[in-house]
């Protein structure tokens, strides 16, 4: 009698069982690791871009022109909005003067930082700088020379009497995470008027 060689049917089904279930724990691995790196990517872009348009922010508010003394340059605020000219608006070239507004607004569960341009003949959409968890609390704070800081500028004691056209600091004061915080911004406040200051258009 000759001895038969090789593997019977049950063996092979066996071993074809096994290496699938290999070959699918080793795709789900696979897929879990994808999809862990997209997750880490995705949090990565949104802390690049919060941090960007962060440091918009802080050039807009750095590049602030205010005057007094001309009723299209005067810069105003209160705890939920600003407006006035910046030389730093980051849709255009650094140099030219535009007017700008920022709103603190409650969007769904969230408070945003909304920034439009403004002026002209075309308004601009809003664009979300800033956005976290819903904050009842958020409010500017304007922080005149003297330290003093109020809720609104220019301040109702400073109404018709010298005084700096723009805050010496803004602050935005807000809670995350349970948690407050408050964000200083300086205005550079420029000594002379912007080369292109007689070209702007009266607000709308």
């Amino acid at each position: 009698m000759r001895t038969q060689t090789g593997f019977t049917l049950l063996e092979v089904t066996v071993v074809m069982v096994l290496i699938s279930m290999v070959s699918y724990l080793a795709f789900e691995m696979l897929a879990q690791a994808s999809r862990a790196d997209a997750r880490v990517s995705e949090h990565l872009k949104a802390g690049r871009n919060a941090g960007m348009r962060m440091e918009w922010f802080r050039l807009l508010v750095q590049g602030i022109y205010a005057d007094k003394d001309d009723p299209l340059m005067v810069f105003k605020g209160d705890g939920r909005k600003m407006e006035g000219l910046s030389t730093m608006a980051p849709t255009v070239d650094q140099g030219r003067l535009v007017h700008f507004s920022i709103e603190l607004a409650d969007v769904g569960d969230d408070t945003q930082l909304l920034y439009k341009e403004t002026g002209g003949a075309k308004e601009n959409k809003p664009v979300t700088l800033l956005s976290w968890p819903r904050d009842s609390h958020a409010a500017w704070i304007y922080v005149a020379d003297t330290g003093a800081r109020y809720d609104q500028w220019p301040p109702v004691t400073f109404v018709g009497k010298p005084d700096s056209s723009a805050p010496s600091v803004i602050l935005l004061k807000r809670v995350v995470d349970g948690q407050p915080e408050v964000l200083s911004f300086v205005p550079k406040r420029f000594s002379e008027k912007p080369a292109d200051a007689l070209s702007l258009l009266p607000l709308t």
